[in-house]
């Protein structure tokens, strides 16, 4: 509503005479529109934060408050079996990774396929670990 009206009044400033009577009382009508709109707009955000406070609130009642564990574990577990499927993709992900740079160094023979990061080598020497960074590049 309030966009639709400054487009209104955008085309009637352009069309009429600024001066007049008639456009400043349509620019106070318009003024008007933008703050009804942007109250009830206010008001509307007002009741649905009061709504949702008014959920939170524990139902004092023993099955009212068993039913809402219900609902939060359930959505616990919802959200947990998102994030096991997320980490499902990502680990497909990385192998298909790791199995297209080990079949590209396979078949074009290049020393440097890890893209320019650094290759960790680990040995053992005389019983003690030892790690060697080589920079790539």
């Amino acid at each position: 509503v309030a966009s639709s009206t400054a487009q209104l009044l955008v085309a009637c400033k352009v069309k009429a005479d600024p001066d007049s009577d008639s456009t400043k009382r349509l620019q106070n009508a318009g003024n008007a529109v933008k703050k009804a709109t942007d109250n009830l707009v206010r008001a509307a955000q007002q009741a649905i934060q009061q709504e949702e406070e008014r959920s939170l609130v524990l139902n004092k009642r023993m099955v009212g408050g068993i039913a809402q564990e219900i609902n939060a574990r359930s959505e616990v577990l919802r959200i947990e079996k998102e994030l096991e499927e997320a980490r499902g993709r990502l680990t497909a992900i990385r192998q298909a990774k790791y199995k297209n740079r080990e079949g590209y160094s396979d078949t074009d023979g290049e020393a440097d396929q890890s893209g320019g990061y650094e290759s960790f080598s680990s040995s053992t020497t005389l019983g003690k670990s030892v790690t060697r960074s080589s920079p790539r590049g």
